[in-house]
């Protein structure tokens, strides 16, 4: 399959516009304006613990590095019916106040995806990571794993 690249963006694909629009669309006007989470805030959001994070990329991907304290869970997985509810119910229903849940991928668009899977599996606190690993690392490469720590789910 090939995407055509918009002239003016690097990473993503004209799709990728597409994508983010019909997510928007599809969920409530509220939950628009908490669709994403930049790197800054994630870092604080990581800092207090207060976020599971799950890596949606391929094992391929993951293998390279991910995020220190994130588990995997592949986008292929959830498209094909599959969901992480035991590791949601461990991890989230332990708190007594919402914790929010980081999907992030490599540019953050597989995860926008899976941030509305997410949603409607009744994950309310959601929220994708903008511009994903590729923009963590930018910020933040000291805080990146580059072993086989295991916590696939």
């Amino acid at each position: 399959v090939a995407i055509p690249k918009r002239a003016t963006c690097s990473v993503c694909s004209s799709v990728c516009s597409g994508i983010l629009q019909s997510v928007q669309a599809k969920l409530p006007e509220a939950a628009n304006a908490s669709i994403e989470i930049d790197a800054t805030e994630a870092a604080e959001v990581m800092e207090r613990g207060d976020a599971l994070w799950i890596d949606v990329r391929e094992q391929e991907e993951w293998d390279v590095g991910h995020i220190p304290g994130a588990y995997h869970f592949a986008l292929s997985r959830l498209y094909a019916g599959e969901f992480p509810k035991e590791l949601v119910r461990e991890y989230l229903g332990e708190r007594s106040n919402p914790i929010m849940t980081i999907l992030y991928c490599r540019s953050g668009v597989r995860s926008i995806t899976a941030m509305q899977i997410f949603r409607q599996a009744g994950v309310g606190n959601a929220r994708s990571l903008r511009g994903g690993i590729t923009q963590w690392q930018r910020q933040y490469s000291k805080r990146f794993e580059h072993d086989q720590k295991d916590n696939n789910k």
